[in-house]
């Protein structure tokens, strides 16, 4: 039986021997949907959750860029320019790693990033930032057009007073504040946090760690019920009601005794133990729902019995391909329109080639470069991002490869090979 019907079977069977009462727990109760307390229960409090997105931003901050200009069909970096700067570091005390990780953090927990930029107003280098600053999302307000109430800018809010303010431009939609969201179905401002689909398992998750501490603090043992001949008059029935609800409810009221007035007939356990529960396996089958719900393949949080994929390996490129993928293409995507909304030239893009998680990719890749006929050596080296060679655009093929006419063969005599080897062929299967 899995943890749910357990919890279910415990919290609202009715105890019908002479004399006994019990009160179910009553509804469900649910953490409050808002930022300050997805970042407590999924973020600090919840320890799968809490991985799944380290994971994610771990990955995301530990791939680097650069800026890059399109000539043609070539892509040529342009290692002097100015954004390198804030490709390496985006404030006097911030690394472009430290800057990338925050952000796909706030993105795990919020579903909304918000950054400042820092440009000069005038000159050749007019708005290309050399700063960058992530703001918390709790701390951003909307600034909404009183008529049509449509967004105008954004707001710095702390403590209730405003500290700075970002108009949106009313002709390019741009802003020297860039919200970066994920997508939200009900919303046209605010992103959705992952948070929000899996909170339920991350709640459960959560006051199950709790209820078992709080058993493990009363000898391991669950609560005692004392049942009495003779039935309970109407101001002992009350008492007994007001015990319940106070102190048979919740996880930290675990293991606390339950007195009936009136002559005892017998006292027995009250609830299940953590092993009849199967405790430990229904909190494993809430760490996978959650870990679907972040894109985290389970194997790679080190969830027992897990074996979706053949291998460790498997299970790494998945996460990369399916979850780290879009969120490289994401910030790709708004840091380009945002940095060169009038240039489609020049872009920064993301360099996988020393990402550890896709060596046996890029290992896949040079034996079939390097094994093909096709390709001259200048071609192959600058598939794998090096330099052209003197004397490499010659085509090279083995030795042994000639055309037909040069072996001295007819077409009539390969023919009459084909057929002898056909004659053969059937001979055998006779």
């Amino acid at each position: 039986m899995n943890i749910f019907k357990r919890f279910t079977n415990l919290f609202t069977k009715a105890i019908t021997a002479s004399g006994a009462a019990f009160s179910g727990l009553g509804g469900a109760r649910w953490s409050t949907r808002n930022y300050e307390n997805f970042a407590k229960e999924a973020y600090i409090t919840n320890f799968i959750s809490y991985r799944c997105i380290d994971m994610i931003a771990q990955a995301v901050a530990s791939v680097p860029w650069s800026v890059f200009k399109q000539d043609g069909t070539n892509r040529i970096e342009v290692e002097q320019h100015p954004l390198m700067r804030i490709l390496h570091r985006t404030s006097p005390t911030t690394g472009f790693s430290a800057h990338q990780y925050a952000v796909a953090s706030f993105l795990g927990i919020a579903g909304n990033a918000y950054i400042e930029k820092v440009a000069p107003e005038t000159g050749p280098n007019k708005g290309l930032p050399f700063e960058l600053h992530v703001q918390r999302p709790d701390q951003i307000k909307f600034v909404l057009d009183g008529d049509t109430k449509e967004l105008i800018g954004y707001a710095l809010e702390i403590n209730g007073k405003v500290i700075k303010e970002w108009p949106i431009d009313s002709i390019t939609g741009l802003s020297d504040l860039l919200h970066v969201k994920k997508f939200h179905p009900t919303n046209d401002i605010e992103g959705l946090s992952p948070v929000e689909p899996a909170a339920k398992s991350i709640d459960t998750s959560n006051e199950a760690l709790t209820w078992n501490k709080s058993l493990l603090q009363n000898d391991a043992r669950p609560g005692t019920m004392f049942i009495f001949d003779g039935a309970l008059g109407d101001d002992q029935f009350k008492r007994l009601q007001m015990q319940l609800d106070k102190k048979m409810s919740g996880s930290e009221n675990a293991g606390k005794n339950l007195i009936v007035e009136g002559q005892m007939k017998d006292a027995r356990p009250f609830g299940f133990n953590p092993k009849e529960m199967d405790f430990l396996e229904g909190n494993w089958d809430l760490a996978r729902q959650v870990c679907m719900a972040f894109g985290v393949p389970s194997m790679l949080i080190g969830i027992p019995g897990e074996s979706t994929y053949n291998n460790f390996k498997e299970a790494r490129e998945y996460f990369w391909d399916t979850t780290i993928f879009f969120y490289l293409q994401l910030l790709k995507d708004e840091y380009n329109n945002w940095f060169f909304p009038d240039d489609d030239k020049t872009f920064i893009e993301y360099i996988l080639d020393d990402v550890p998680a896709l060596e046996p990719r890029r290992k896949e890749k040079w034996e079939m470069v390097n094994t093909s006929e096709f390709l001259t050596i200048n071609e192959k080296r600058e598939e794998l991002g090096k330099e052209k060679i003197s004397g490499g655009d010659v085509l090279l093929v083995p030795a042994t490869m000639i055309p037909l006419d040069m072996a001295g063969v007819t077409e009539e005599e390969v023919d009459d090979s084909e057929s002898d080897m056909e004659d053969i062929e059937d001979a055998e299967e006779e």
